[in-house]
């Protein structure tokens, strides 16, 4: 529970239960949109922090509390996303490598996302420095620990499929589930 986003912990809290799908029905019970389809894409934009400053004392009524005790909270979870956003920006310009796997094993995206660096291994700024093939050799290296470490499974994310090398350059280093150099991909990815 840490690792969520203030609002959802302020949630948990509120409905005083560790279950999604019964936080999940609390909220539409008290959100009754017009269509089922909105109140349901609404507690999604809540759950990933996309909470506007217009949607605040609606949320605040909603939840029967104050604006002023939910608006901190908001403020916080806001903060949070931005630290995110920068650490995986940083982290997808920077030599790193990417676990692929079988995508999202949880119901809660926004701790999926929280939960990213199992899926991104970062690697020092001077590994670029060194020569491509002692680059590999590296990677390689640490892909085994990392497969060693996870067995073929990552938290969050599910089965491992491969991993990408990501390196400065147009140039993508792909590896499989057992760390074995499967080619060059130039394709990126977004984190």
């Amino acid at each position: 529970m840490n690792d969520m986003l203030p609002i959802v912990k302020f949630l948990y809290r509120h409905f005083d239960t560790s279950s999604l799908q019964v936080l999940r029905n609390e909220l539409e019970a008290k959100l009754r949109c017009s269509a089922q389809q909105e109140t349901s894409k609404r507690i999604d934009e809540i759950f990933s922090g996309k909470i506007t400053n217009s949607f605040i004392p609606v949320l605040a009524d909603a939840l029967d509390v104050e604006q002023n005790v939910l608006s901190p909270i908001i403020k916080k979870t806001w903060s949070c996303l931005e630290e995110l956003e920068i650490h995986t920006s940083k982290q997808s310009q920077s030599p790193h490598i990417y676990v692929e796997t079988n995508q999202i094993d949880n119901e809660d995206p926004v701790d999926a996302l929280v939960h990213a660096e199992f899926i991104v291994i970062s690697l020092p700024d001077n590994f670029t420095s060194q020569t491509t093939s002692i680059q590999l050799k590296q990677a390689k290296s640490i892909i085994l620990e990392h497969i060693q470490k996870f067995a073929g499974k990552v938290p969050y994310f599910g089965d491992i499929n491969g991993y990408t090398y990501y390196q400065r350059s147009l140039r993508n280093f792909c590896f499989d589930q057992k760390g074995q150099f499967i080619g060059i991909n130039s394709e990126g990815h977004t984190l």
